[in-house]
């Protein structure tokens, strides 16, 4: 049987444990008697009940938005009020006793503490995902002051919801309902109120509908007929001699419409009761305490937009999160279009790059509360750069200069780190060594101009370890056309696939290229070839480690601009001799390039020729050049441009590289003398030895640490050493700043190097 309503379930199982509940149940149950026998369809004040929703959301669908819960509240008030669109099709033999309840219910203007609220709460559990009682331990207000929802993602025995009758205590009185259950087209948490009131189901205080013996239980009210309980909407069920009241709130056929005014009148016979502060709800002492007890109280100005960085020339929509009855609007907009609005939600245009605030006053008819946001809004200049893309993360001061951080729950997320990675010594690291599971964490590029490319390819490198191999992370890459106002996923790996190297239980960080993996991504497709390119990576925690990303590149083929290849934009310790490469373009005369010390291209320095166009073929030699007679320790930009029929396409993007002659001669070493040299452990620490193994005597040895400029830190050893293996301690390391260095002992014959990590 499915448990639409979980109610009874946990009822029964809380009185078994608590027998003087059923005491009191008994009680009650004989005062509402009572008291339908004297108030049953008389007229009453209305009654508002203050109500608190504390969504419990752990970053999903079930963070519903404040429109959504509004939208919720109206309809519990409309169910309540007999204001349904929908009483007009209640069938002709119960529409005469369809009942206007009068109960009503506000959301709190006032908290506990008497501060001021929106009547929503949010809290970040994973308890949503398998919710009981257990997340009223998160938070939880008074509940002889308010009728406490905890709105959930799931719930752990299956129940769409599930309330408390009166004669539960404090610690657990209240409703648990399921997000996807709240809502337009759910009636579910009218039902759940109705037994919050100590309404029964028609056949009584079971979950079981359908059983024949339901039509000798009665649910304690005279006018609903008794009934063994529909799971459908058959409007001419006769299940116990008599019409079935099917349309009733409190039934499982799911065309509800209707309270009957003898489930009216047992609902007010329990909010004049005391069992669990029922009769204090509606009280004009705790309507005041609440903040529900008359006009709305304008207490606080706050906003929101659909977008905080975007590319210039794009639209942000503005949502006014304010409360409590605000009724005018001033926005102001530095830097947009319009500068100014008066309307509840603008749409604002920004054109010229930079960061702007934004600044919001609110009034209720009397008073006025404004909010400045500083530097809210970040323009990115368009176009982009064009392709080629490659982003090693050496020469970025700082992450969030280009590229957007989403960190969802403000705790440990993507951050720049200059100590691993695969090209140089920085990356993006996503810190989630200590982070809780079933967190989100996003990196948004900047805008790319891909206009002229026939085809696309992104890739990057990934360094990623997990922490057993059960965890099950997943990192997803979107791509956007429209510069991040919306994204389409491109691909997806988790778990152990998205694994580099050896399942690691400590805070791992990567040791040497080995542990990096390279990743492709060729279906982001022709239509996605717009000035206004974004793509984004998705960081989902399953449990597991830190993740690493560097190298990110975009290429492919262009329609008329070469792609360049090689040396990798930013690349560090080049030789003093390099081969310019890129792709080829298709009918072209020839290709142009230029490689300088400055950007502009106008030194006395700056080198420039042509190549002439051979085939559509990337290795051919017309798409490279040998550059020799580099100066060491330089900077140097390059760019290439094609030419045909005399018109020249604009010059490709302009990468650079560093120069260092001492680290080209380490990359060159030849081993024959030398049988292993390694560092353990790596990264240091104060234990940290170096080993080498010798397969017979040198004359002389020179063991350094050099840093990645060739320049020697450390000395360790200067001098003959002997076959075999020599042990040496490399404590002196711990003087060393965090980042890579390298280990190298040079011969007569030969220089052998090995990277070092300080962490």
């Amino acid at each position: 049987m499915t448990e639409y309503c979980g109610t009874d379930h946990v009822f029964q199982e809380y009185v078994a444990e608590n027998p003087n509940v059923a005491i009191q149940r008994e009680k009650l149950e004989n005062y509402s008697q009572q008291f339908q026998l004297l108030e049953y369809n008389k007229s009453s004040a209305v009654k508002v009940i203050p109500i608190v929703f504390h969504v419990i959301h752990n970053y999903g669908s079930e963070n519903l938005s404040k429109d959504h819960i509004l939208k919720g509240l109206q309809i519990i008030n409309e169910d309540f009020r007999k204001q349904n669109s929908d009483t007009n099709l209640i069938v002709p033999a119960f529409k005469g006793i369809a009942a206007d309840t009068e109960i009503e219910f506000k959301l709190a203007q006032l908290d506990p503490d008497g501060n001021c609220t929106e009547g929503i709460t949010r809290t970040v559990s994973t308890l949503t995902h398998s919710a009981d009682d257990n997340v009223k331990d998160l938070i939880r207000w008074p509940n002889n002051k308010y009728l406490n929802i905890w709105l959930v993602q799931n719930i752990s025995f299956g129940a769409g919801g599930f309330a408390y009758y009166p004669g539960a205590g404090p610690d657990i009185d209240g409703i648990v309902l399921r997000s996807d259950q709240f809502g337009i087209g759910y009636r579910s948490l009218s039902h759940e109120i109705g037994h919050y009131l100590n309404l029964a189901h028609p056949w009584g205080s079971t979950n079981d509908p359908g059983v024949a013996s339901n039509c000798n239980i009665d649910d304690g009210v005279a006018d609903t007929p008794n009934s063994e309980g529909n799971t459908s909407c058959n409007l001419n069920a006769v299940s116990c001699g008599t019409l079935d009241n099917v349309q009733n709130y409190m039934d499982y056929s799911f065309c509800e419409r209707m309270f009957t005014q003898g489930q009216k009148t047992r609902m007010h016979a329990a909010l004049n009761s005391s069992l669990s502060g029922r009769n204090n709800l509606w009280t004009t002492a705790n309507l005041a305490a609440t903040g529900t007890g008359g006009s709305n109280y304008l207490c606080q100005v706050d906003f929101d937009s659909d977008q905080n960085v975007v590319c210039q020339g794009s639209s942000v929509t503005f949502e006014d999160l304010s409360y409590n009855g605000q009724i005018g609007w001033s926005w102001y907009f530095p830097g947009g279009t319009p500068s100014v609005s008066i309307v509840k939600s603008p749409t604002i245009t920004y054109n010229t790059p930079g960061e702007y605030e934004v600044v919001l006053s609110v009034t209720d008819g009397v008073n006025v509360v404004e909010k400045t946001k500083s530097d809210y809004i970040k323009v990115q200049e368009m176009p982009g750069n064009s392709a080629p893309i490659s982003e090693s993360f050496e020469l970025i001061p700082s992450l969030e200069n280009s590229w957007e951080v989403i960190n969802f729950d403000n705790e440990n997320t993507f951050e720049l780190i200059d100590y691993a990675g695969y090209t140089g010594n920085r990356s993006v690291k996503m810190n989630n060594y200590n982070n809780d599971i079933y967190r989100k964490d996003e990196l948004i590029s900047p805008p790319f101009d891909l206009s002229s490319m026939q085809s696309i390819e992104l890739s990057f490198k990934l360094a990623f370890a997990q922490k057993n191999d059960t965890t099950n992370d997943i990192l997803r890459v979107y791509k956007s056309k429209d510069c991040g106002k919306s994204w389409v996923p491109c691909w997806i790996e988790m778990g152990s696939d998205l694994s580099t190297t050896s399942v690691q239980s400590w805070d791992y960080f990567p040791v040497g290229n080995a542990e990096w993996k390279s990743f492709v991504i060729t279906n982001i497709g022709q239509d996605y070839a717009v000035s206004g390119f974004r793509f984004k990576f998705e960081f989902v925690n399953g449990g597991s480690n830190n993740l690493f990303l560097d190298n990110i590149n975009i290429t492919g083929y262009s329609n008329t601009v070469p792609m360049l290849v090689s040396p990798i934009n930013t690349s560090q310790n080049m030789p003093i001799s390099v081969t310019l490469d890129w792709n080829a373009v298709e009918n072209i005369d020839y290709y142009e390039y230029q490689i300088d010390t400055i950007l502009s291209f106008s030194s006395q320095l700056l080198s420039s020729g042509t190549s002439q166009y051979i085939a559509f073929d990337n290795n051919g030699a017309d798409t490279e050049k040998q550059i020799t007679g580099l100066l060491d320790d330089k900077t140097y930009y390059w760019r290439v441009r094609s030419s045909a029929s005399s018109v020249s396409s604009n010059w490709s993007s302009t990468w650079q590289f560093h120069t260092s002659a001492i680290v080209t001669e380490i990359s060159d070493f030849i081993i024959d003398q030398i049988d292993q040299i390694k560092v353990i452990p790596n990264p240091l620490t104060d234990e940290s030895k170096v080993i080498v193994e010798l397969q017979q005597d040198i004359s002389h040895a020179n063991l350094a640490v050099i840093d990645l400029c060739g320049r020697e830190l450390i000395s360790l050893h200067d001098g003959p050493l002997t076959l075999g293996s020599h042990v040496i301690q490399l404590s002196n390391s711990l003087l060393l700043d965090k980042g890579v260095y390298f280990l190298v002992l040079k011969t007569e014959k030969n220089v052998r190097a090995q990277k070092m990590v300080k962490h």
